[in-house]
C-alpha cells in the first residue's frame, strides 16, 4: 500500500494540520492562524508539536488503519530482510511464522531464536506503521 507524498498530498496534510492547530489554539483562547510554523517558537509551532506528539502516542498503540497483517517480506541479495519503509512502531511474525522470535535491529530483522540476521526464505509478519496525518480517521 504505497503512500503518496506528492505536493498535493503535502498541501492537504498541511491544511488538515492547520485546522487541528487552529482548533487547539481556540480551546486555549488564542486566535486562529493563517499558516503553520513547524520549526519555530511561536504558539502555533508549539501547538503543532503537541498535536504531532499526541498523534504519535495514539498511532503507536496500533489500530485498524495502521496495522498491516499477513505481509510477506522477502530476503534481499544478502539474505537479510529489510524492515518496511516508514516509521515502524512494532513488527512481529505472523501466520505460519508466528513461532519465530524476531526483532528489528537498525533497518533489518534479526532472528533472536537462531541469533542471526540471515533468512533462507520469506517471512510473514504483522506490523504497526505510522500513517500521515490525513490518513488517520477522525
Amino acid at each position: 500500500m504505497p503512500i503518496d507524498f506528492s505536493d498535493a498530498s503535502a498541501a492537504a496534510a498541511s491544511a488538515g494540520m492547520l485546522a487541528a492547530v487552529n482548533r487547539l489554539l481556540s480551546r486555549i483562547g488564542y486566535p486562529p492562524v493563517a499558516a503553520l510554523d513547524a520549526g519555530g517558537a511561536s504558539m502555533q509551532a508549539n501547538a503543532q508539536r503537541k498535536i504531532e506528539q499526541a498523534d504519535d502516542d495514539v498511532q503507536r498503540r496500533g489500530w485498524h488503519f495502521n496495522t498491516f497483517s499477513d505481509i510477506e517480506l522477502i530476503p534481499n541479495g544478502s539474505n537479510q530482510i529489510a524492515v518496511p519503509a516508514g516509521v515502524i512502531y512494532h513488527i512481529d511474525t505472523f501466520g505460519r511464522d508466528a513461532g519465530r522470535n524476531v526483532t528489528r535491529r537498525a533497518s533489518i530483522l534479526h532472528d533472536l531464536g537462531a541469533n542471526t540476521d540471515t533468512f533462507t526464505g520469506p517471512l510473514r509478519v504483522s506490523y504497526v506503521r505510522r500513517q500521515p496525518w490525513d490518513d488517520v480517521p477522525p
